[in-house]
C-alpha cells in the first residue's frame, strides 16, 4: 500500500516538475524572442533615419541588422535593453503582447525605409530638371531680347513657354516629395518614441523626474 501510494506522489511530483521546466524554458525563450525583436525594431529604425538623413551606405548596414537581429542574439549587446513583461497565464492581456508590439513596430520601420528612399531618388530627379530648366530659361530669354530687334520671336517664346511649362510641374512635383519626406519624418519619430516605451534607460529617467 506504501509503495503503490510513494508511485503515485512520485509521479504526480514529476509531472508536475515536467510541467514547470517546460513553463520555465518556455519563458525563457520568449524573453530571448522579445529582446531580440527590440533589437530588430530598434535597427529598422534607426536605419530608416539615417535614409532620411540621406546616409544611403548607413541606411543599409542598419537594415542588414535589422533583419540578423531577429535571430542572432550577438547584436544584442548593440541595442538598448528593455524590461520584459510577460503576464501571468490566464491574464487578460496575451503572452505575445511585447513581440507582437516589437514585430508591428519592425514592420512599419521596413515599409517607410523604401518611402523615404524612392521619395529621395524623387527629389533628386526633379532638382535635376528644376535645375536644367532654369539655366534653359536664361538663356531663351537673354536670345529672345537679343533677336527681338530683328525679327518676330513667336518660336522663341513658344519655347520659352515649354520651359516654363516642364519647370512649374518639375516643382509641384518636388513639393509633394518633400511634403512626403516629411509625413515620413513624423511618423519615423512616433515609431522612435513607441520603440523605446519599455527600454530601461527611459523607465530611469522616469524615476529620476519623479524624484
Amino acid at each position: 500500500m506504501a509503495a503503490a501510494e510513494f508511485e503515485k506522489n512520485k509521479d504526480s511530483l514529476l509531472s508536475d516538475f515536467k510541467s514547470r521546466y517546460a513553463a520555465t524554458i518556455g519563458k525563457k525563450e520568449t524573453i530571448k524572442a522579445i529582446q531580440e525583436l527590440n533589437c530588430s525594431a530598434y535597427w529598422g529604425v534607426e536605419a530608416a533615419g539615417m535614409a532620411l538623413d540621406g546616409k544611403d551606405k548607413f541606411a543599409q548596414a542598419y537594415s542588414e541588422y535589422s533583419a540578423r537581429a531577429k535571430t542572432d542574439d550577438s547584436l544584442l549587446g548593440e541595442c538598448p535593453e528593455i524590461r520584459v513583461e510577460i503576464p501571468p497565464v490566464g491574464a487578460p492581456q496575451p503572452a505575445t503582447f511585447q513581440k507582437d508590439f516589437y514585430q508591428f513596430i519592425v514592420e512599419k520601420a521596413d515599409d517607410l525605409l523604401p518611402v523615404i528612399h524612392d521619395l529621395k531618388e524623387q527629389k533628386k530627379k526633379f532638382a535635376g530638371i528644376i535645375g536644367a530648366k532654369k539655366k534653359e530659361i536664361k538663356i531663351l530669354e537673354k536670345n529672345r531680347d537679343s533677336i527681338r530687334k530683328e525679327k518676330d520671336s513667336n518660336d522663341m517664346d513658344s519655347l520659352l513657354n515649354d520651359a516654363y511649362k516642364v519647370l512649374n510641374e518639375a516643382m509641384e512635383e518636388d513639393e509633394k516629395a518633400e511634403a512626403g519626406l516629411k509625413e515620413a519624418e513624423k511618423k519615423l519619430a512616433a515609431l522612435k518614441e513607441m520603440r523605446g516605451f519599455y527600454d530601461l534607460a527611459n523607465a530611469d529617467e522616469g524615476k529620476v523626474k519623479n524624484e
